[in-house]
């Protein structure tokens, strides 16, 4: 198993941040808002802060495989 898959699927968080998100998935901030813009990955933006459900950061990670 993929070691970014498997840290989601051990964490009890409700939302990821873009920050904790890149961070687990040794990706940039940017790459992750870049894929939000682009529709890859989905996301609602709450006030200026974007909070991705771990059901939807799993299927984003999927993508890569």
């Amino acid at each position: 198993m993929d070691y970014g898959l498997k840290k989601l699927l051990e964490g009890d968080l409700e939302y990821f941040t873009v920050r904790s998100l890149a961070e687990i998935l040794g990706l940039d901030c940017s790459t992750i808002r870049k894929d939000i813009r682009n529709k890859r990955l989905i996301a609602k933006k709450v006030l200026r802060c974007y909070l991705i459900k771990p059901s939807d950061a799993i299927n984003y990670l999927k993508k890569f495989d």
